[in-house]
């Protein structure tokens, strides 16, 4: 049997067959779809702002500029989740790593190189996972046909899939946090009035968003 997030065979039943109470099947308010929208856009234009700064103004592009451009374009599906927030970390890490490596701290590069091979074990953990979610592995979307489903019940297993998500979005929350937190390592000893080391960390919580 399954345990993945598919909904109640039932009320897939209910979806095709009762024209009473689901005449279009089910649908949602426009909210998700205009936030999602407006979200995504602003995405595209600071990306593409940041490259612009990168190759045209300052000519001095790097290894975060590559990892955050696919960023970008595997955010466009669910899909690969892991890989957009994964190569999106990892830009930010390694543009800390950039920022004149020879003058930071030991242990705020430590941190940094600590935080990069969490984030990689993360992406690599996790995108394994998804082909180990059913046996065999075709039964995680063929489940979803009800005739199928009947004809092999008892014949495919998943595994727990809410729990794996919890999971995922535990340990990449906690990765985003660690990501925002870092340069407050930096700038908090630095010899600058107080109001400008929190106009800097008001800014870097902009980030957490």
């Amino acid at each position: 049997m399954g345990k993945t997030l598919m909904p109640p065979p039932e009320l897939i039943l209910a979806w095709q067959t009762d024209r009473d109470a689901y005449p279009r099947g089910v649908r949602q308010d426009w909210l998700l779809v205009v936030l999602a929208s407006v979200l995504s856009a602003l995405t595209v234009v600071v990306v593409f702002t940041r490259l612009i700064a990168r190759l045209r103004v300052q000519r001095s592009p790097g290894l975060d500029d590559v990892f955050i451009t696919p960023a970008l374009f595997t955010f466009a599906t669910s899909l690969l989740y892991i890989w957009g927030t994964g190569l999106t970390k990892l830009s930010v890490l390694l543009f800390y790593r950039r920022l004149t490596a020879a003058s930071l701290p030991t242990p705020f590069l430590y941190a940094v190189h600590a935080s990069l091979l969490s984030v990689g074990g993360y992406v690599l953990a996790f995108t394994a996972s998804l082909p180990l979610t059913c046996a065999p592995a075709a039964a995680y979307w063929r489940q979803v046909d009800l005739a199928w489903a009947a004809a092999h019940a008892g014949r495919y297993r998943c595994a727990d899939e809410a729990a794996a998500l919890a999971a995922a979005n535990a340990v990449s929350a906690a990765q985003d946090f660690l990501a925002c937190a870092l340069p407050g390592l930096l700038f908090w000893n630095l010899r600058v009035p107080r109001r400008r080391k929190l106009a800097m960390a008001a800014l870097l919580g902009v980030s957490i968003l």
